[in-house]
């Protein structure tokens, strides 16, 4: 994704001293090298074990972020951070493009957490806010939370390779673009005409970026399709199931013998199902 990047110093100082490669390079020169020519093969046996896991042979322009931190031993610095939390409209998409611009102008090497709660909403403005993902060089980390639907689903599933994620309980659900009918019959056929190049470019986001063959995702998405995160996984929209820290309680063992009777009382006795049949007397 990245074509050309300076480096820190000490990742330079990092492969300076270990790198077969790199060995006759001064630290200083190293700066200027394209980072598309240094590969992780210089990681030798002084490295740390997180080191040793590097991917082999990977140009260091390849990496992601976390993966330069993990091999070099880059300081971690606290990513930006963008939420929707909501539908995507002219208002989210401004102030969307507006953060992702200006944390890229701040810090271009930083990564960008995108957290996604959003029932989806205007297709032109999540292409937009798709086109600047795809124009700034940060690696960006999509992260649903609760529900990524529609629009919601496609910038999910445009997030960096290896760093789409999703919460247990996240709901994915994938469309085709929606139309409305208004207006003469010749308007709605300029329209049904803009929709499907609006579809076009909505399946075709969604087909790349999960590998799938675009004529394919057309069809199993030409109505409704509710996945679940693990779903979502199989389906290559995410790459990884954010586990939770701490362990869900036990399964219950209280029956309909431990049903209240007061809960079963007046008219809210006769509708409730888990009442039919008790006996309280």
């Amino acid at each position: 994704m990245i074509k050309s990047l300076a480096i820190s110093a000490a990742t330079a100082a990092f492969i300076t001293a270990t790198g077969a490669q790199a060995q006759s390079v001064e630290t200083h020169q190293m700066e200027a090298l394209p980072i598309n020519t240094i590969t992780t093969q210089y990681i030798q046996s002084t490295a740390t074990a997180e080191q040793k896991a590097c991917p082999k042979d990977t140009p260091v322009g390849k990496l992601t972020q976390e993966q330069r931190r993990v091999c070099f031993g880059e300081p971690q610095e606290e990513p930006f951070v963008i939420r929707l939390h909501g539908g995507v409209d002219e208002g989210s998409a401004k102030q969307i493009i507006e953060s992702l611009l200006q944390f890229s102008h701040e810090d271009p090497d930083r990564e960008i957490v995108f957290y996604i709660n959003s029932p989806g909403g205007h297709t032109i403005q999540s292409m937009a806010i798709y086109d600047t993902m795809m124009a700034i060089p940060n690696d960006i980390r999509t992260i649903c939370e609760g529900r990524a639907m529609s629009a919601g689903h496609m910038l999910l599933t445009a997030g960096t390779p290896g760093l789409r994620e999703a919460r247990p309980n996240c709901k994915v659900m994938g469309h085709q673009v929606s139309i409305g009918t208004s207006g003469t019959v010749e308007d709605n056929r300029i329209r049904a005409e803009y929709s499907e190049d609006l579809n076009n470019s909505h399946i075709g986001v969604i087909a790349r970026h999960s590998g799938w063959n675009s004529n394919v995702i057309r069809d199993i998405m030409s109505n409704d399709v509710f996945l679940t995160a693990e779903e979502a996984l199989e389906m290559n929209f995410i790459d990884r199931i954010i586990e939770p820290i701490k362990p869900p309680p036990p399964e219950g063992t209280k029956g309909r013998d431990d049903i209240p009777a007061w809960l079963c009382e007046g008219t809210r006795g006769d509708i409730l199902r888990a009442c039919a049949g008790r006996n309280f007397d």
